[in-house]
């Protein structure tokens, strides 16, 4: 298991296995946040670099003066993670999101297609995974 800071936000990762994990994530800044769950497929190590793929949906709220609403996302995305000791590790990870927002006292929707960027540092206890 790891336990996750990154921006703007915090994680808990379980490991299934050496290839699969799921992090349960919950991020939020000046009038949104997101809340989900990401699903990770890790490949062959090189050193201390140990890199990914997955796909993360996340429940996402905003309140702001004039708006207040919900909506959904989507990622797929890939990164990796250094690890600079056994039990400590920076992530960085990158990809395409479908995101979906509706304003609760108007119904206007919008939606589309976004770049998005993780950074993250993660800190592992039971068993490590760093070498």
């Amino acid at each position: 298991m790891a336990l996750g800071l990154n921006y703007p936000g915090a994680s808990l990762r379980f490991h299934l296995n050496e290839r699969y994990a799921l992090e349960g994530r919950f991020q939020a800044e000046s009038g949104v946040w997101a809340g989900g769950v990401r699903g990770y497929r890790y490949f062959s190590t090189l050193g201390r670099v140990h890199p990914f793929a997955g796909l993360e949906g996340d429940y996402l709220g905003f309140k702001e003066n004039a708006a207040k609403g919900s909506g959904f996302a989507g990622i797929a995305f890939a990164g990796g993670e250094y690890f600079f000791a056994r039990r400590l590790s920076a992530q960085l990870d990158m990809g395409a999101g479908w995101l979906g927002l509706k304003d609760d006292a108007t119904s206007l929707t919008d939606g589309g297609l976004e770049f998005v960027v993780n950074v993250g540092v993660n800190l592992y206890f039971g068993k490590a995974r760093g070498k």
